[in-house]
């Protein structure tokens, strides 16, 4: 749902404990002018006043949100995946994926979505998950994660050994779940004979794989080791 400029400020005029007409003289913009922005555009002017006002972004006065910096984040965590690798990858759909990176839409991504972007984020360093959420517009303290009591012991260790912050945890958690679950429905569909390389580098021969993409290898590799581990242990 996207949101009116005039809502927008109006929201943020509540979180600080003031009205429209209170600002809009404060201003010096008149008693309800502010409230005719819907209709008639104000000046870029008018919308930095706002914006230095409440110490915010002309982004956050227009949209609700850091459009701007939502957009450049999504692109970084995209790293060069074309528009259906990446909805594949992370499991977002392909509309949704092509609006943000080719910036045709102002609507504020939905707390799902962004949960989904960070969890396929590769660039944790660059992008970190708080930068993310309050980009598009979300405190991550606020946000609702599975506690991390439910994350299975082997798995949380593993998770830890990898320096990650509790929110990471649940994230990357979350998205094991959707794996294993993904494994279960494949389990039901019947095998197809294949052969399964010795190695993954053997299964990649011939591709030129970055220092990180190796590393995202290996770890990917321990992944599917817990993962047979848990297996075993549910037995």
């Amino acid at each position: 749902m996207i949101m009116s400029i005039v809502e927008n400020i109006k929201r943020m005029c509540k979180e600080k404990g003031t009205t429209i007409p209170k600002l809009g003289i404060e201003l010096g913009f008149g008693n309800g002018a502010i409230y005719n922005w819907d209709k008639n555009s104000p000046s870029i002017d008018k919308v930095q006043k706002v914006a230095d006002y409440f110490k915010e972004s002309v982004d956050v006065v227009l949209y609700g949100f850091e459009l701007t910096r939502f957009e450049e984040l999504f692109k970084i965590i995209m790293n060069r995946r074309t528009c259906d690798q990446f909805a594949e990858d992370s499991e977002i759909d392909l509309d949704t994926v092509e609006n943000y990176a080719y910036g045709v839409t102002t609507e504020q991504p939905s707390l799902e979505l962004v949960k989904k972007l960070a969890a396929a984020n590769p660039h944790k360093i660059i992008v970190d998950d708080e930068s993310l959420f309050n980009a598009a517009g979300y405190d991550l303290e606020d946000v609702d994660y599975d506690s991390l009591e439910n994350i299975p012991l082997e798995l949380l260790h593993h998770y830890q050994d990898q320096g990650m912050t509790e929110s990471e945890m649940a994230l990357a958690y979350a998205k094991f779940r959707e794996a294993e679950e993904q494994d279960a429905m494949q389990d039901i569909r019947p095998q197809e004979d294949h052969h399964e390389p010795d190695t993954i580098a053997a299964h990649h021969d011939g591709d030129d794989w970055t220092e990180e993409e190796l590393q995202d290898i290996e770890e990917f590799k321990e992944i599917l080791k817990l993962k047979r581990q848990l297996k075993k242990n549910r037995k």
